[in-house]
């Protein structure tokens, strides 16, 4: 709380401070103080306090790149949306207006968000436009494996490996890129080249130990690699595979350490599962699984985004995220009742159960459908057993608002009427017969239907009790 509090003050002397001298200012001087102020605010870890300011700036992007690509980063940073980010980088290169950073460098965060969406082509051609650099190699190399086009990426990391031979960030796009049982012989050359600098790597690197490990046909070697990583550190949790897997340490460390951390990765749920050699092990795992509260996620393609989120408490399901389309938002989130599904925000839907998957109401462009009991059934996930616990799995099931027409008892919207109103439209077999306005619990209007079209209304006008007014249609 004074932390948020130093913040806004902070913020407020900005503007009383730089506000009263920029009334003669021009804008690009005005936006050069707004830039320097959310530079030094980013500089300080203030990344928050920098994206308030950020946005305040934004009338002053037009003279400023600057503003745009930081206000981009910062987005980024506190996981915001990488559609406004995009959009935000893209401004800066089209205004083509730098003092601290470059055109070059907007170009390099336009494409990293473009991975991010998928969009791999879009990001190659961006590439076109810039310089050699061991940031340009890193994206490129990650553009070929989302692509799964081997051939380039090959002739790609050969050259990157020969250019920046220190660069830890492109060695290690080459040790997770394919799995030692499918590595292409074409690529055998290059994880030979990143084991032979391996020792120098790692002082910079640590985390390539337990990532190289598996390539190294010394397994004493492996062995003795995990054990120093994590001898001298807190293990990544991504470690325990290799360590259990080279008897670095047993099943009951391993499962220990796996449900100590506060955030899992399902694959590694999934990894250490099958390495367990005895039932007693596998019993150990699920009952540690049913008392795990935190966070399990997914990052189906391995490409750092994690497009599921579930949260636990004890072993139930709290909450599951879902981002579907990528832009670093989750657009589904259900939340969880008695290890069931109870309420969900789909996008610009709310969607409320009576018992999954029988659905009571559904709030969407400010109508709410109530349904009959037990007769309308939407089930955007499915329940599954992974190591002996339920786990949620989105099913893509798509809701249409029309499905929800004809399927409703009734239709609630705010009246266009008397404002604090609520109208409520009866439905039988898809069609209205019946609508009637409430306020503070007492009918001010009814209106009856003739093939689903308004015929007649009573209303009271004056909200005197009396419905005195009748209109014909």
């Amino acid at each position: 709380m004074r932390k948020n509090t130093r913040n806004k003050a902070f913020f407020f002397m900005f503007l009383l401070t730089f506000g009263s001298s920029s009334v003669q200012a021009d804008d690009a001087a005005i936006a050069e103080k707004y830039f320097q102020w959310a530079q030094q605010a980013v500089d300080e870890g203030r990344w928050g306090t920098a994206l308030i300011g950020l946005k305040r700036a934004s009338d002053f992007a037009e003279c400023s790149s600057d503003i745009s690509y930081l206000f981009a980063v910062a987005l980024l940073h506190e996981k915001q949306s990488r559609d406004a980010a995009l959009a935000a980088v893209k401004l800066a290169v089209e205004t083509d207006e730098w003092r601290r950073y470059s055109r070059e460098q907007g170009l390099l965060l336009q494409a990293k968000i473009e991975i991010g969406f998928r969009r791999f082509q879009n990001a190659l051609s961006l590439l076109n436009e810039v310089a050699d650099s061991a940031e340009e190699a890193r994206i490129r190399l990650l553009a070929y494996k989302g692509l799964e086009d081997w051939s380039r990426f090959t002739t790609s990391a050969s050259i990157a490996l020969e250019k920046h031979p220190r660069d830890v960030r492109i060695a290690r796009i080459l040790l997770e890129a394919k799995s030692p049982d499918s590595l292409p012989e074409a690529h055998r050359p290059l994880i030979e080249s990143v084991l032979k600098r391996l020792s120098v790597l790692l002082k910079t690197d640590p985390e390539l130990a337990y990532i190289a490990a598996p390539f190294i046909p010394d397994t004493d070697e492996a062995r003795r690699l995990i054990a120093a990583y994590r001898a001298v550190r807190e293990p990544a949790p991504a470690s325990i595979v290799g360590a259990l897997n080279f008897g670095v340490v047993d099943g009951k460390t391993a499962i220990d350490e796996l449900f100590h951390a506060e955030t899992i990765d399902k694959n590694l749920i999934l990894s250490v599962w099958s390495l367990l050699r005895d039932s007693d092990g596998r019993e150990q795992m699920r009952r540690s699984f049913l008392s795990y509260s935190g966070l399990v996620t997914e990052d189906k393609d391995q490409d750092g985004f994690v497009e599921i989120q579930i949260k636990y408490k004890v072993g139930r399901i709290v909450e599951f995220s879902y981002d579907g389309d990528f832009d670093g938002v989750f657009e589904t989130v259900v939340s969880f009742e008695d290890g069931l599904p109870s309420r969900a925000e789909i996008r610009d839907m709310q969607v409320i159960w009576e018992q999954y998957p029988a659905v009571s109401s559904v709030l969407v462009n400010g109508s709410r459908y109530v349904l009959k009991p037990s007769s309308f059934f939407f089930t955007p996930l499915k329940l599954n057993n992974v190591v002996g616990v339920l786990y949620p799995e989105i099913t893509q099931t798509v809701l249409a608002e029309r499905v929800l027409t004809n399927e409703a008892l009734f239709i609630e919207r705010d009246s266009s009427e008397f404002i604090g109103a609520v109208e409520r439209i009866e439905i039988e077999n898809g069609v209205p017969i019946r609508s009637r306005e409430f306020l503070d619990g007492r009918v001010i209007s009814e209106t009856t239907f003739k093939a689903g079209k308004p015929s007649s209304e009573v209303i009271d006008l004056d909200l005197d009790g009396i419905m005195e007014t009748k209109r014909v249609f």
